[in-house]
């Protein structure tokens, strides 16, 4: 009987382990409104609040210790990257944009937008610009991405002086292909740095 066991307890857990890369979905929930942002992780159908965070109870206070001075000049070498690296990163990454959107899905997409100025006429200008903005950007998301549910309102409030604007988005994707991602991206990061050290060398070189 044991010898029967220990192999269906072995297939189980294979078949688990493959529900999982295959079919869990991990994503993010995004909403705004009234200038308040809210942030959630998603794994499965458990949520874990990402921002705001939860107050915590206010730590004693600690006296402050003396920093050596090894400490202090560890501190100083720390430097962040220039505006030149910056713009080699965004480069080499918008190379493959359409790759890493259609590995990810946005579940719902939700958009209230309710356009108002201090002007009736001004008010109608402002409401038919928005229009034509939301109208050519829709097309490109849902061309670049996969959209499983979409809720968009733009209206005209003349009776209102300030324009409001609620969001809400959900993305997610699958286990394996976060690991696509996440291999890929790290795969672009190693050919920057591996480019960047073939011209230190070739500057060594030259002087």
């Amino acid at each position: 009987m044991s010898d029967f066991i220990l192999p269906g307890v072995l297939i189980s857990i294979a078949l688990i382990l493959i529900f999982m890369i295959f079919f869990l979905r991990l994503g993010a929930v995004v909403s705004y409104g009234d200038g308040d942002v809210t942030a959630y992780a998603r794994v499965g159908l458990i949520k874990y609040r990402l921002y705001p965070r939860k107050e915590r109870k206010p730590r004693k206070e600690r006296p402050e210790k003396k920093r050596t001075a090894k400490k202090q000049q560890k501190k100083k070498k720390k430097t962040f990257l220039d505006f030149n690296q910056i713009m080699v990163y965004i480069r080499e990454f918008s190379k493959i944009p359409l790759k890493l959107l259609r590995m990810i899905r946005i579940d719902k997409l939700a958009l209230s937008l309710e356009v108002a100025t201090d002007d009736a006429a001004d008010t109608a200008l402002t409401f038919g610009r928005y229009c034509a903005i939301v109208s050519a950007a829709l097309p490109l998301l849902e061309n670049s991405i996969r959209v499983k549910k979409k809720d968009i309102a733009v209206w005209p409030a003349f009776d209102k002086q300030t324009t409001s604007v609620a969001v809400f988005i959900s993305v997610s994707t699958t286990l394996n292909r976060m690991i696509a991602i996440a291999l890929l991206t790290a795969y672009l990061f190693f050919k920057i740095k591996q480019r960047e050290n073939t011209a230190r060398k070739d500057t060594a070189v030259k002087k």
